[in-house]
């Protein structure tokens, strides 16, 4: 049984399972031939593998069907998908094999790409390009360093796919994806990082979880044309918007967030597309008129800089706007557009309710009064400063813990 990646329409991304059982005749002999004919390519991977996945290389070792399985995978040609299928099914009675397999396999061809992609049908790729230069420190308005060149291919060679490299990995966990890859698609390229960078063949075939919000990300974002990225210090580029990253509680009740900002954050911090993930936790304090709250919030029209620019104002386009959220902590949570003066004046800032991982809410949806609906609605056009996600205060003590994986303004 495996699991079938599709795009979702929007608003209804998700997994579907894929109904079938594939039944393979092809064995692993019939497998395309070593990749230089006497094994030389294949001990050049296991060497590269054992020294950048250590883990994943002693958890393989120790297993004999995963080390059949490594073995009959590598000894394929580059995008023979029988091959590698066949592979699968000569171990599949093993899952243990199956996913020590799958997890060697994907470290290894990430972090080796040259040495295990696989045998080509004549020549050999061209090596990697160079390493990028280092970013400038936002604090000081460094420049971003240029990336090193793309390798070219060998003579006969195939230069390496980002798109083959994530087929790869599906096929070891028994999945695959619907739909067509191409390495330039802003939406395939961040699918194929969730992918690749899954920790196993059980992350990627679960309804929820990392593997799941890493799409649900790539759903809202680039399949938008948008790209939600975190940079150093906490700054945030989410298609049409821009700002750094910030946390606030009502500063009167005894209300605690952590991180308390984030500073101290890197480029792409916890992962989620290797785009950044922002993540918070703590307790709102319980008050008598639920005035308490805690404020995970980003500017929106803000350029980069130490001590961080004023922030400006952007002025919406489209109809409604897009979030990823994770909540293990459960707690309720909202989204809420603020305007400038809106920390003050709650007539310039407008809430809508968080229900599930995924939304794409109108303009309109955002009210005044969102927890009865008796305010203002937003009407769509007054620029705005901020967007944040809240916990709001209640008459007891509220823990949180949640995640942004993505938030941005959708067509």
């Amino acid at each position: 049984m495996s699991a079938d990646l599709g795009r979702r329409a929007p608003g209804l991304w998700r997994w579907l399972p894929f109904i079938a059982v594939v039944v393979l005749a092809a064995a692993p002999a019939a497998c395309g031939g070593s990749k230089d004919g006497g094994g030389g390519g294949t001990s050049a991977c296991l060497s590269c593998a054992m020294m950048a996945c250590p883990t994943q290389a002693a958890a393989c070792d120790a297993s004999p069907g995963c080390k059949a399985l490594r073995a009959c995978s590598l000894a394929c040609r580059m995008g023979d998908s029988v091959c590698q299928n066949a592979c699968v099914m000569a171990v599949a009675g093993d899952s243990a094999a199956v996913l020590a397999g799958a997890n060697y396999l994907a470290c290894a061809q990430a972090a080796c790409p040259s040495q295990c992609s696989g045998s080509s049908a004549t020549g050999s790729g061209g090596a990697g390009g160079g390493t990028g230069g280092a970013t400038g420190s936002a604090g000081q308005g460094g420049s971003v360093g240029t990336g090193g060149s793309t390798g070219t291919a060998g003579s006969g060679g195939t230069s390496g796919s980002a798109c083959a490299d994530a087929d790869a990995r599906l096929r070891a966990c028994n999945t695959a994806r619907t739909g067509s890859c191409n390495d330039a698609d802003l939406y395939s390229q961040c699918l194929n990082t969730c992918i690749t960078s899954a920790s196993s063949c059980t992350q990627i075939n679960s309804a929820t979880g990392p593997f799941a919000d890493c799409g649900n990300a790539c759903t809202i974002t680039a399949e938008q044309g948008n790209v939600f990225a975190l940079a150093a210090g906490g700054y945030v580029t989410a298609g049409a918007w821009k700002g750094y990253a910030w946390t606030a509680t009502d500063g009167v009740s005894s209300t605690t967030i952590s991180p308390a900002n984030f500073s101290t954050v890197a480029a792409g911090g916890q992962l989620v597309s290797n785009g950044g993930q922002l993540c918070v936790s703590g307790t709102v304090a319980g008050t008598s008129d639920y005035s308490a709250v805690a404020i995970l919030g980003i500017s929106i029209n803000q350029a980069q800089g130490m001590p961080a620019p004023t922030p400006s104002t952007w002025t919406p386009t489209g109809q409604m706007m897009a979030y990823s959220i994770t909540n293990p902590g459960g707690s309720p949570l909202r989204v809420q557009l603020q305007a400038a003066g809106g920390d003050t004046d709650p007539t310039k800032r407008w809430c809508t309710t968080v229900r599930g991982n995924l939304g794409t809410p109108y303009w309109f949806d955002f009210n005044t009064k969102c927890w009865d609906g008796t305010g203002a609605d937003y009407d769509g056009t007054t620029p705005l400063q901020s967007v944040m996600v809240l916990v709001p205060g209640d008459l007891v003590a509220v823990p949180f813990s949640f995640c942004i994986n993505a938030i941005t303004p959708h067509p």
